[in-house]
Formats: structure tokens, sequence, C-alpha cells
């Protein structure tokens, strides 16, 4: 999964009936609560630990993506990644075949569920290679694509917004022919991988999912995804998964917020079909049925960046990521440095 530094709540999650707020408790950075419902457990005793430095100590870093694999993170900045997995190992890198260029919060490099194919956008070419640093071949972008999406076989898909509600879905195998798919939408429409082709990306009575090969799915609510996993919070009330070409009710109903720890932030995968509701100060996993599985506070930080002639000062994560395993919680700092927790049992 990608995280673009600076990006605000990816495929952020609006539940319909949020919790009130209380006052943040004085707690230790590190202590694993009980999650609310659905026979939560806490996780295993661990503590959030240093992984990867500052890119430049004391400077917030901008134009960076961040995704993870197995049980790594990887931090890219210009045409250089850098692995992380253990504090004080040394750390793996990939050359990249042109720079990171993050523009409105999308990147013209992403990567795939499992950390192990990446996919950029280079000037009119679209280039595949794994992280090992092998090629899997350059092909021509498509024209004025949006959103972009890779997975663990190399196969890309995009979004391409025509104007008038028009857009076209491209999926693309190696150098085959690419798949195309013209939908109408009212709001953006979102690259799937798998069974999912795409989704509209909204909070509106009038949203869509494209299943492959099959009629649209209509519904009313918001949208969320773990690969070819979605599932909707609907404006109603409630939760749905995707179950072939129907939503079923699931039986967890995560919160808007999560007293004391705040607001919801963003949701963002779990392992292969979980995921992750950020709060504020804390993060809560859930599983398919999207119950509680483990509750934990995010690491208590302060930070002064220099920000050209500004200075920027924070005390919360900017991003949080999971290994691809699930084993593995990763939190991102302003400054490009990344925080580890786990492993989680």
């Amino acid at each position: 999964m990608l995280l673009l530094a600076g990006a605000v709540g990816l495929a952020a999650c609006a539940p319909a009936r949020p919790a009130e707020q209380a006052p943040p408790e004085a707690t230790d950075s590190s202590t694993v609560r009980h999650a609310v419902g659905g026979g939560a457990t806490p996780a295993s005793p661990a503590a959030w630990r240093e992984l990867a430095p500052p890119f430049v100590e004391g400077r917030l870093l901008l134009g960076s993506a961040f995704f993870t694999d197995a049980s790594g993170i990887w931090r890219c900045v210009a045409d250089r990644c850098e692995r992380f997995e253990d504090a004080g190992a040394p750390a793996r890198s990939l050359r990249l075949p042109c720079a990171v260029d993050v523009r409105a919060f999308e990147s013209n490099l992403v990567a795939s569920p499992g950390g192990t194919v990446a996919a950029m956008r280079c000037g009119a070419e679209l280039v595949r290679l794994r992280t090992d640093g092998s090629s899997l071949g350059r092909t021509q972008a498509p024209l004025d694509s949006g959103s972009m999406v890779v997975d663990d076989d190399g196969v890309v898909t995009t979004t391409i917004d025509r104007g008038q509600d028009r857009w076209t879905i491209v999926r693309q195998r190696g150098d085959a022919a690419p798949e195309t798919l013209e939908v109408v939408s009212k709001t953006p429409v979102q690259p799937g991988i798998g069974s999912l082709m795409a989704w509209s990306q909204g909070n509106t009575e009038h949203e869509l999912v494209w299943p492959r090969a099959a009629s649209p799915v209509a519904f009313s609510g918001l949208a969320f995804v773990n690969g070819a996993h979605l599932w909707v919070s609907f404006s109603k009330g409630g939760y749905g998964r995707l179950e072939g070409t129907a939503l079923r009710p699931v039986s967890g109903e995560p919160k808007g917020g999560l007293p004391p720890h705040g607001v919801l932030v963003s949701s963002v995968p779990w392992g292969p079909d979980g995921m992750l509701f950020v709060y504020e100060r804390a993060v809560l996993l859930v599983n398919q049925e999207l119950l509680a599985v483990h509750q934990l506070e995010l690491p208590r930080i302060s930070l002064s960046l220099a920000y050209d002639a500004d200075r920027l000062v924070t005390d919360r994560v900017s991003e949080v990521l999971a290994s691809a395993s699930g084993d593995v919680l990763f939190a991102r700092l302003a400054d490009g440095s990344v925080m580890a927790y786990g492993p989680i049992r």
C-alpha cells in the first residue's frame, strides 16, 4: 500500500454516526488497550520503536512516497527508494526509472498490495518493475490518466476523467491490448485490482462499484478497499462488504470517534483482508466483518521542523501503514522518519 507524504486520509472512511470525543488521557505511548466490541484482544506486549531516521534532520519531508512489503517499509525520494525492516540493519535500495512526482496527493509511483511490484509514470511511458530491481517492461502510458493501481502480477489499472461525468477505466496486462470500460459517474472514479474493476469515491446517494465482467452495483455512502475487497459505510448507518455483485451487511460498525483518542482520520489496508481505522491518537485493527481485533495507541511525538522560511510544529503521526502480512505497523512522521510496532499476534 502506497502513502504519500503530506496526504491526508487516503481512502478515508466516514461512518454514519460519529461518537462524541472526550479529552485525551495521559497514557504511555506503547499502551495496548482492549478494543470496543467484537471480542477484541490486546496485541502482544510491544512498544513503538524507531526504525528509519529523518530524511534530513529538522526539516519537513515533501514530495515523497512510502509503501510496505511483507515485513518492511520503503521510503522513496527523488529517484531512489530505501527499505527499512529492523532497526540498525542495513537498508536496501531501489533505483527508480524517474523521480517521484507528487501533485494534488496523486503520485506517479504506486506499489502493489504485497509491495513486490511498482508501477511508475515517466513522461509518456508506464514503467513496471519488481522491487528487487528487475524490469517488467515499458508501455505507453494512457493519456490524461488519473489514479493508478498495480497488483502483484504487474497488472496496472488506471482511470481517465473524460469530463461531463464520463470516465474510462483502463487495465493493462504487460504488452497485451488494454482492457477498457466506459462508465458514467458524478463523483471521482478510483481503479481497483483483481475482481474489483473500479468504484466511485464520493459520499452521496448515487455511488457505484464496478465488479469485473458484471453489472455495476449501486449504493449510498462511502466505499473503502483493501486490494480487491470493498466495504461501504452506508449513509443511513451500518456497513456492508461486496460479495460478488451484492453488498452484504457485516457485523462490525466502527465509529467516527474513539474516545479519548479523537476522531477518525483515515482507513488503510491491514493484512490480506482487514482494515486499519486510524484515529488522531490510536489505531483500531478490524477483520473482514469490521469487528475490532486489536487497538493500540499511536506514539506520542513532538516535532518542530523547518519549512522554507517557516516552521511546522506537530505532535501527530502523519500516516500509519501495515506490512502486507499485517504483523507490523509503521508510523510515518513529517520529517520522513518511521517508527514500527510489532509483531502483532
